[in-house]
């Protein structure tokens, strides 16, 4: 059912990177993707000012897929039970995007860019990269449909 959901996604991005390099931006597009920029970074923020946990639930598909290290992909409510067992009182995880993506359809985007994990204890820090693959809803907001992370920037 995992590869099924990949390849579909896959198959999804592919079709939305067939335009010309001589066509002009679509700018319905740009603000789609703006829009996705800015979901993101207010995930983020929601994650430091209330915890990841509770940013997870604000933002989450009830279909989320995670993809954790050392782990076969966490997915729809073994996902969710997995969020809201987190413990994020120790530590604080916050990150930036760089760049993102909404495919033609406009319903189907990702974002990636570099994330910290803070201790509130110590001085410690832990940073990686990440990505995350968003749905558009109804009422135009973006849900979390799939997230991953790698560790080991310095």
């Amino acid at each position: 059912m995992n590869r099924i959901l990949l390849g579909i996604i896959s198959l999804t991005f592919l079709n939305g990177c067939t335009s010309s390099n001589h066509e002009e931006p679509n700018q319905h597009l740009l603000a789609l993707k703006d829009d996705l920029l800015e979901s993101d970074r207010h995930f983020s923020k929601m994650s430091e000012e209330a915890g990841l946990r509770a940013a997870y639930m604000e933002y989450i598909d009830s279909n989320v897929v995670l993809l954790k290290p050392n782990s076969l992909p966490i997915t729809s409510g073994n996902a969710i039970d997995f969020i809201t067992q987190i413990n994020d009182v120790s530590q604080t995880m916050t990150w930036v995007p760089k760049s993102g993506f909404v495919a033609n359809s406009g319903d189907l985007g990702y974002t990636y860019g570099l994330y910290s994990i803070r201790s509130r204890t110590t001085d410690s820090a832990r940073f990686g990269t990440y990505l995350n693959v968003w749905k558009r809803q109804a009422d135009s907001t973006w849900k979390l449909v799939m997230s991953s992370a790698n560790e080991g920037i310095e």
